[in-house]
């Protein structure tokens, strides 16, 4: 095939021509930019291209003027393109628009990372879908070689500008500082000194004299090389791989889902760009409190060591508690330890397993400490005050890991990544739709727990304090809305996953009547009331009810949600030991296992179905087309069980997936105010204008609206009018 590249600084007058000639049905875009952040960075120069399939590609490089922007424009409304390709196209949607070239909502605008994604990943085994690495792995051998040099190039022009800054700096502060002192200052949390206002100041004004290299800074002839084999590399893959997508009559035919995808991406162009408004003023508040007590319990932990440990120190922690007899037990160890009938609480029988097995002391890390501390509380001890003293010092651990990696990701990096916009701070997530095998969704922001950090030490056994006057820090409330009097909307879609798993009971043809019953009529009975699965379980299956034995029945209820889920992901009694019993229980795993098998048995036969499905055929499909491969699935077993979760996930994302680009659609027509902010799993979050928020009930219904499924899907709505911290269910908010 005929590559044909060209540069071009400030007239593209010859390409437009070339375009005319050509007529493509198929082309490409890219753009070279300053910087990956949507908000800050711009463009500097676009790459376009296209594609004679199986004779020429051509790539044309081209600076950013008036001029050619408007040809640029020209090419690419032109009523021939069928095809228009970019790799990861929500990125250069954005920053196309920043210039003033609006390609949302465009029908032909194509994600070109859906090839390796769709055609090339299998679920146990992902494939990258960085253009450069998967075209060094499917097209060309050298495909990378141009990225590492400039990597190279810029780390380089890198150091150079480090230099001179620090000189520049030691100059300006008569020596007393140094780049080296100021990231100590700025990151070392036990430095109490503030930097000098001066001093930051002053620092602010040499980074923005003296700015670090960035794309457009590169040698033109390297970057526009760069630049021009992105298109050829796009165009390539589309010539060698995507008709394998779009035949009609191939195996892999995903059109549907390709331009699903392509459309989703669209919409996140215009999600990701809207940001979400954060009280900066609650996060400087919360860093100073967190920061305190970090400091204060570090010093008595220290006293109580005898020796300066962090709790990073995981090595170092195991040696102490070897050293003053007080050994920490690993999860398997101690799983079998018990298997093995030893008691914890009688030295000789720890003595026994401990030579016959020659385990002293294991890791020092995560359920362990809980571990400790309940067997140290039960056990019967001589020195009381060792006793207090060790588990003060477990807990002590517990509190300074959960402060300190808090302290770092919820504080110290949101108020490092805060933009300010007229007089506002917002963040910026990064949502991605093609990175996970089963096609959900995931969100730099989905990781926010509900619980926050307490000054107290009442957490046992993961149940959280909920007394007010011990919160310190909650990372959802720094959320609020950009909106004077405006609300946080939160909708959710309610037991999705589930909804979806009794319905492929019906498609296999075994279907689950208590599944399906519990969502809707399905068995056609007077009086029908939805009812609680997870409710139903924890009776059924741990013989507990609520009337009799409130507390027991709440956590008997939460084990078994948790354990129902992981059954429908695949998991078997021993993935429900791991994740819902820390490894600790296996008999009642068993237990709850074995009677999920004899009260569900419609959703052990979909799982069964999915298992054969994938080992005689290496492939499943969800609802709405999307294929799912396996490498060699009968040496796979494990990940073959989790078929299943390819039909319920996958389904539900791309369901989620296409109800986001008919919201955003919704918004657009309407010409509302109203702001995605965020899509988390099977939930979309707004922010809201108090003009608007009647709108929510209209979001719900396209939300809701489906025909592919006989179980109805359910969407619940929850407000906050201060933060996400705070938000409520609609009946609650309507009471008031």
């Amino acid at each position: 095939m005929q590559i044909i590249t060209k540069n071009y600084q400030s007239d593209i007058n010859e390409v437009y021509q070339e375009f005319l000639k050509d007529k493509p049905h198929i082309v490409g875009t890219d753009t070279e930019t300053t910087g990956l952040n949507k908000r800050i960075n711009k463009p500097f120069m676009i790459i376009f291209g296209w594609l004679k399939q199986n004779e020429f590609i051509k790539s044309y490089t081209f600076y950013i003027t008036e001029e050619n922007k408007e040809l640029y424009k020209k090419m690419v409304n032109d009523s021939n393109i069928k095809y228009h390709f970019m790799w990861n196209c929500k990125f250069d949607i954005n920053m196309l628009k920043k210039i003033n070239i609006d390609l949302v909502n465009k029908d032909n605008i194509y994600e070109g990372q859906t090839i390796p994604r769709l055609l090339f990943g299998y679920y146990n085994k992902r494939v990258s879908v960085s253009l450069k690495i998967f075209a060094q792995q499917y097209l060309k051998d050298d495909a990378k070689l141009l990225q590492d040099k400039i990597k190279l190039t810029l780390l380089n022009m890198g150091k150079d500008i480090k230099y001179k800054r620090m000189l520049e700096l030691r100059k300006r502060t008569n020596k007393v500082w140094t780049t080296g002192r100021l990231e100590v200052y700025q990151k070392d949390i036990f430095l109490d000194e503030e930097i000098p206002q001066d001093v930051l100041d002053t620092w602010e004004q040499i980074k923005q004299e003296l700015p670090l290299p960035t794309y457009k800074d590169l040698p033109k002839d390297l970057i526009e090389q760069y630049a021009a084999d992105d298109i050829v590399l796009t165009l390539l893959a589309v010539n060698n791989f995507f008709g394998m997508l779009v035949a009609p009559n191939s195996p892999n035919y995903q059109l549907p889902i390709v331009e699903k995808e392509s459309k989703y991406a669209q919409a996140l162009s215009i999600i990701e760009n809207n940001g979400m408004c954060v009280d900066k003023e609650y996060l400087l508040k919360s860093r100073k409190k967190v920061k305190e007590l970090i400091i204060k319990w570090y010093n008595e932990l220290w006293e109580l060591l005898g020796e300066k440990i962090n709790v990073g120190q995981h090595t170092k922690l195991i040696q102490w508690f070897n050293k003053n007899l007080t050994p920490l037990y690993n999860r398997k160890n101690v799983q079998h330890f018990l298997s093995l009938k030893y008691n914890l609480n009688d030295p000789d029988s720890i003595k026994k397993y401990e030579k016959l097995y020659k385990l002293k002391l294991f890791d020092a890390k995560g359920d362990t400490l809980s571990f400790l501390i309940e067997n140290l509380e039960k056990a019967t001890v001589k020195d009381l005050k060792k006793q207090r003293d060790t588990i003060y010092i477990c807990e002590l651990i517990r509190k300074l890991r959960s402060f300190t990696k808090w302290y770092s990701t919820y504080i110290m990096g949101y108020l490092d990544g805060i933009i300010e916009i007229d007089g506002k701070s917002f963040i910026f997530t990064e949502i991605n739709s093609l990175f996970t095998a089963t096609g959900r969704t995931s969100s730099s922001w989905q990781q926010f727990p509900r619980e926050g950090l307490t000054n107290c030490f009442c957490e046992r056994n993961k149940e959280m304090c909920y007394i007010p006057e011990h919160l310190v820090f909650k990372p959802r409330a720094m959320f609020i809305s950009r909106y004077e009097n405006g609300y946080l909307g939160f909708l959710d879609y309610s037991q999705m996953e589930f909804r979806v798993a009794a319905e492929q009971t019906l498609k296999i043809g075994k279907p689950d009547s208590v599944w399906l019953n519990a969502y809707f009529n399905y068995n056609n009975v007077e009086n029908w009331k939805p009812i609680d699965l997870h409710t139903d379980s924890a009776i059924k299956i741990f013989g507990v009810t609520e009337q009799d034995d409130p507390i027991h029945f709440k956590e008997m209820r939460s084990r078994a949600k948790q354990s129902n889920f992981t059954i429908i992901y695949g998991g078997t009694a021993t993935a429900i030991n791991d994740r819902v019993y820390n490894g600790y229980n296996l008999n009642e795993a068993k237990k709850f296992y074995f009677g999920f098998q004899r009260n569900y048995p419609g959703v052990i036969a979909f799982q069964d179905w999915c298992a054969n499905e994938v080992l005689s055929k290496g492939i499943i499909k969800n609802d709405f087309g999307r294929i799912y491969r396996w490498i060699n699935p009968q040496q796979n077993l494990k990940s073959v069980r989790e078929a299943g979760s390819c039909k319920v996930q996958g389904a539900c994302a791309d369901f989620v997936k296409e109800k986001t680009i008919l919201v955003q659609k919704y918004l657009l027509e309407t010409n509302s105010n109203i702001k995605i902010v965020n899509s988390v799993h099977d939930e979309l979050q707004f922010d809201i204008p108090p003009e608007e928020i009647n709108k929510v009930y209209k979001i719900k219904e396209i939300m809701e609206t489906q025909k592919i499924w006989t179980t109805p899907i359910v969407c619940d709505i929850e407000l906050s009018k201060t933060n996400w911290a705070e938000k409520k269910g609609i009946k609650e908010w309507e009471l008031m």
